[in-house]
């Protein structure tokens, strides 16, 4: 092979990188597509918790990647912005994620048999949460933690603001 080729080669990887890199979240976790599916819930909604509480305060961003390495196999708290919530068409899991592309902060994961003690977690897009639980590293790649009880998750509350 001429070293124009292989620079060539070289060149086009590269080029290709990127989107091999943000590939569809369908290849995390399960194979299949997005979709606006009923999964069997809990009546309800998520508790909640006070922006200013010392829990929120001490909580790492969800995308704060580095420090969440360093608790992998840990309990830990984390705050973040539900920016996708992703069910795959065979619903093998549910996943909050907080970056787009998901791999850029932790994810959070609700597997099937946990499904029916959680109110619809859809609810979450958009909104600011407090996770809690055990941090794990999902296929040598992924931190996520495994959700087990709705007291996982609080939504963070705005304070109100205060006027003198």
């Amino acid at each position: 092979m001429k070293k124009t080729s292989v620079f060539l080669f070289t060149a086009a990887l590269y080029a290709a990188l990127p989107a091999v890199l943000a590939a569809p979240r369908a290849k995390h976790h399960a194979s299949g597509h997005a979709a606006h599916v009923s999964l069997a819930h809990a009546k309800g909604s998520f508790g909640s918790i006070s922006a200013g509480s010392s829990a929120v305060r001490h909580a790492l961003s969800a995308s704060n990647l580095k420090a969440a390495a360093k608790l992998e196999g840990k309990q830990g708290s984390f705050v973040g912005k539900v920016v996708s919530v992703y069910i795959p068409s065979n619903k093998s899991v549910v996943l909050l994620d907080f970056a787009k592309p998901y791999y850029k902060a932790i994810s959070a994961a609700l597997k099937p048999a946990y499904y029916s003690q959680f109110p619809d977690m859809r609810s979450l897009l958009g909104k600011t949460v407090l996770l809690t639980g055990r941090l794990s590293l999902y296929n040598k790649k992924q931190l996520e933690i495994v959700l087990q009880r709705p007291s996982q998750i609080r939504v963070v509350q705005k304070q109100p603001s205060r006027h003198i």
